[in-house]
């Protein structure tokens, strides 16, 4: 049985591309919303080696969010088997303030880390993102002892928090499956 954690392809809003302008916190609201509902940037074609993983899958699944369904969808395979809301990436905390004006960089470094902290504020707590990757991690299995071999099109952190439970379950593979634009790990048990 073979499970493999996909990250999503790069979404047409880039945040790389913004990461120098300077917001305030309360700013980053929109910019959160602007992210989470941009579409997959077609021109950014995912390798053909990850193609032809994706392909050989008996099952792919994806977030809800849109840019899991389009690369779900851009990777060729013929059929998305499962769209769930329990694979989505947990939202970037942040505060209300209105001062001071940093860069975008600067701000998601900070409150990522004070997510991983346990700040929470206008986000997702860590601990409920972590219960929420132990189901998807049971979810993914169940799938996998009836079809064999699944992809997951996921996100960044919550790839990570399930690779954690499958490894924990016996699952070998990388610690983390890639933080990258359509980088993946694949576990096997």
């Amino acid at each position: 049985m073979k499970i493999i954690l996909l990250r999503h392809g790069q979404p047409e809003f880039d945040l790389f591309s913004e990461s120098k302008t300077r917001y305030v916190p309360a700013d980053l609201r929109e910019v959160i919303q602007r992210y989470t509902e941009s579409p997959i940037n077609t021109d950014v074609m995912p390798p053909a080696k990850t193609m032809q993983m994706a392909q050989a899958c008996n099952a792919v699944i994806c977030s809800d969010l849109i840019r899991s369904i389009d690369s779900a969808r851009l990777l060729g395979h013929p059929e998305v088997h499962l769209v769930d809301p329990i694979f989505r990436e947990s939202d970037l905390p942040h505060a209300d303030w209105r001062f001071p004006k940093l860069s975008l960089y600067t701000w998601f470094v900070t409150f990522r880390l004070l997510w991983l902290l346990g700040y929470s504020n206008n986000g997702e707590a860590i601990k409920l993102a972590k219960q929420r990757a132990a189901s998807a991690s049971q979810t993914l299995t169940e799938i996998a002892m009836k079809q064999d071999s699944v992809l997951l099109v996921g996100h960044g952190f919550i790839n990570r928090f399930i690779a954690g439970h499958l490894r924990t379950n016996g699952w070998s593979g990388p610690k983390d499956p890639g933080k990258h634009y359509w980088e993946y790990g694949v576990y096997q048990l």
